[in-house]
């Protein structure tokens, strides 16, 4: 199983979605959680623990293109 979160920015609003995470962690223990946010915020998500696998967000379109070919189960956009 493959999840994306997508939040991109706002420091207080990516603490807010801790528990998402959290919840997604215990109802899917084995799957890939991929949480995309702007770079100075990497490091608060690897902080936010549940195993997240923080992706620097890039208005590429190879970035964009990665992030469709890497066929998620499940896309949760946060970000608006």
């Amino acid at each position: 199983m493959k999840i994306l979160i997508l939040r991109l920015s706002s420091l207080g609003d990516i603490v807010l979605t801790q528990p998402i995470a959290a919840w997604l962690r215990a109802e899917y223990p084995g799957a890939q959680i991929d949480y995309v946010v702007k770079e100075q915020f990497v490091e608060l998500v690897t902080l936010m623990g549940c195993e997240l696998n923080p992706i620097v967000y890039s208005k590429s379109i190879r970035a964009h293109i990665a992030l469709f070919r890497a066929r998620y189960d499940i896309v949760i956009d946060l970000h608006g």
